[in-house]
């Protein structure tokens, strides 16, 4: 039904609103098709489809005037890692950095911009396929989980590279 009500929407601009020059949608659906042909073709508008790679009608991307790939979930799964792996690596080089579960998530975080429920996420997962491991430490009379990298795993699905 959203999509019934996503294009009376669209049509209802087409006429109403004419200082509208361009359109985005985040759609991959067919049915947007028609709409769009005719905000490109007739009304000459700039129409600018984003969607996920492979799930974006061809008939969609024909009619568009633009087509913006999105990453899957696992390509952005995959940049994640690789920063919590580059995180390992120069905590590795650093004899004062203890790779605590939550100062890896800062870090990272931190350095790139990311929001620290994502790098929770994307670290909790990497633990769980055995990217990563904790291993407890005994600091200043006190116990401590330190984050430890598997380097042959993470290098083996191509997450890491020492080069």
């Amino acid at each position: 039904v959203t999509d019934f009500v996503m294009l009376d929407y669209i049509y209802q601009c087409i006429d109403d609103r004419k200082d509208i020059g361009m359109y985005i949608l985040f759609t991959g659906d067919g049915h947007f098709q028609s709409v769009v042909n005719r905000l490109v073709k007739q009304k000459k508008k700039h129409v600018i489809i984003y969607g996920i790679k492979d799930s974006i009608s061809k008939q969609l991307q024909a009619s568009a005037s633009e087509i913006r790939f999105l990453p899957t979930d696992k390509e952005l799964n995959t940049a994640i890692y690789k920063m919590i792996a580059d995180n390992m690596d120069y905590a590795q080089s650093r004899a004062n950095i203890i790779p605590t579960f939550l100062g890896t998530v800062n870090a990272v975080a931190t350095r790139n911009n990311v929001d620290c429920e994502t790098v929770t996420a994307a670290l909790r997962a990497m633990l769980d396929m055995g990217y990563l491991y904790q291993e407890v430490r005994r600091i200043n009379f006190r116990t401590v989980k330190v984050i430890k990298a598997n380097w042959d795993k993470l290098t083996q699905d191509s997450i890491w590279s020492n080069t």
